[in-house]
């Protein structure tokens, strides 16, 4: 029997440590992360957000972010290069702005009828190509296949 690994990763629905039972932890339990916030831009409180997602929803205005601190509503959202430049309700100035720096964006699931997401596989029987069964999914990554012009990410499960 194989053991179970107790690492986790940015594709783990659930982290394998134990998250502290505040408010927003429990609201995090049943999210995924989505981004990051790189760093501020300009004076009037934008900031430089990373996105780890192609859905749409996540730029839109109103979409709504959890982080450690705060909830976090986009106000106005444009692409700037393979980022985004976001205002949140709230954040109004500089400093406020350099105040996100770094914070992990957290989103709750879309529900997407037909599509299969990796933290759904968490949990799901894995079997040999003969259908014989092995053991449950524990963990997922993903993994950069390459292409002759590009990368493109491949889910891996254990």
């Amino acid at each position: 029997m194989a053991s179970r690994s107790t690492s986790s990763s940015s594709t783990d629905a659930h982290p394998a440590h134990p998250i502290p039972l505040t408010p927003t932890a429990l609201l995090r339990r049943d999210s995924f992360r989505v981004g990051r916030v790189v760093r501020s831009h300009g004076l009037r409180g934008e900031v430089l957000v990373e996105l780890t997602t192609d859905r749409p929803e996540r730029s839109a205005v109103g979409a709504a972010f959890v982080t450690e601190g705060r909830d976090l509503v986009v106000s106005e959202s444009r692409p700037h290069k393979d980022r985004w430049l976001m205002l949140f309700e709230g954040v109004t100035d500089l400093q406020r702005a350099d105040d996100l720096r770094g914070t992990v964006l957290w989103a709750e699931p879309i529900d997407d009828e037909g599509t299969l997401w990796v933290h759904d596989l968490i949990g799901c029987a894995v079997r040999t190509p003969q259908a014989c069964p092995v053991e449950r999914s524990c963990q997922c990554w993903t993994t950069p296949q390459r292409t002759s012009r590009s990368s493109t990410p491949v889910p891996w499960c254990l």
